[in-house]
């Protein structure tokens, strides 16, 4: 989650006893550059590191070989991920607080989030729980001719993902919520 799900890793969340034994992790953690890293506990990592060659760089890897801009990249992304994450939580919180009412609307399956991480389904009817892509593509459509960009998801195509800015502003949470109820009860 790289902050967007409260802690910095979702997995905090749980306590230490949910800690994974490997993280891969890339995308924001170069703020913009392509990087990645593999993270992990010593037994995997030793296990790893049988492979590496004398240039010190996995066989395996490739996102640019510790390339210095990609790096570079890293080495400032990391204190703004560190310094947002304030602001990240109260607007998870806003969402949460936003999203709430959303649960018992005719259609809705389930709303699930995890921080800035956040999907509400559709379903046909309850009670079955049948996905209703056909919805989903249509709250898609209507929400982004509106300006707010939701990504369908989902095994069954009825997921609406929302991956919002850390830097989301609380003017922006509260219109993105009556965007998304306006949607959902039309």
């Amino acid at each position: 989650g790289a902050g967007r799900t409260g802690p910095f890793w979702a997995w905090q969340a749980s306590g230490e006893d949910a800690a994974p034994d490997l993280i891969a992790a890339g995308k924001g953690l170069g703020g913009g550059v392509a990087v990645a890293a593999l993270l992990g506990r010593a037994k995997p990592m030793e296990a790893w590191a049988k492979h590496v060659g004398a240039t010190g760089e996995s066989p395996y890897a490739s996102t640019y070989y510790a390339h210095p801009l990609a790096c570079a990249g890293g080495s400032a992304a990391l204190p703004l991920l560190e310094s947002t994450a304030a602001a990240a939580t109260e607007a998870a919180r806003a969402f949460e607080r936003g999203l709430a009412p959303l649960r018992t609307l005719p259609g809705v399956g389930d709303v699930r989030q995890a921080g800035l991480l956040i999907a509400i389904e559709l379903v046909a009817d309850r009670e079955s729980r049948a996905p209703d892509p056909a919805r989903a593509a249509s709250i898609v459509g209507a929400l982004r001719s509106r300006g707010l960009l939701v990504i369908p998801g989902g095994r069954g195509g009825n997921v609406l993902s929302l991956y919002p800015s850390r830097r989301i502003t609380g003017a922006q949470v509260a219109r993105a919520v009556e965007l998304l109820a306006e949607a959902l009860r039309a």
